[in-house]
Parts: structure tokens; sequence; C-alpha cells
């Protein structure tokens, strides 16, 4: 599996611990699959005009070569991920603050 593929979903793996960790349990709201859901739809226009232009590109060897248009599979895992442990971060910081 290359390099990038194996980072991203390892990342996905952390994070969805670190919610179950931390009990904030994300994973079980539908508002949160809601935002998950349109940061994907903003995401797929945002990295399909960065990597079609090319402005942005990725090494094939390092990604699975499955395509969302031209952006590789593996920037929406990634990108999943990172927002989902931004999200934990928010709500731990709210709660503990009320």
């Amino acid at each position: 599996m290359p390099q990038y593929t194996i980072i991203a979903v390892l990342s996905v793996a952390l994070v969805f611990v670190i919610d179950i960790t931390l009990k904030t349990d994300l994973y079980k709201k539908s508002k949160f699959w809601l935002f998950q859901l349109m940061t994907f739809v903003i995401q797929f226009f945002a990295d399909g005009y960065l990597t079609s232009r090319p402005i942005y590109i990725v090494n094939p060897a390092h990604i699975l070569k499955i395509y969302l248009y031209t952006t590789p599979l593996e920037n929406f895992i990634f990108g999943f991920s990172m927002l989902y442990l931004v999200v934990i971060i928010y709500e731990k910081l709210s709660i503990s603050k009320t």
C-alpha cells in the first residue's frame, strides 16, 4: 500500500480512537456527518480545481491512483480526519468552558 494511503488511513483510525477516548462520540451525531458532507462538497470543487490546473500535484507512486474527478482519494480521507480532529478539540474546549 502506498505511503500517503497508509498515513491517511492511520490518521482516520487515530482520530477515531481519540474521539472514543475523549468521549465526544461525534461519529454518533448526524450534525457531524452533515458537516463532513458539506465540507466534502467544498473540498471536491476546490481540490478538483487545484489538481486539474495542475497547481497541486501528487506523486502517483505514493497513492492508490483512485481519483474523484482529478483529486486522489487520499486527499479526501486525510481531509476527513483533519476536520474530525478539529471538531473533537472544539467540542472538548467548549464543554470545559461550560
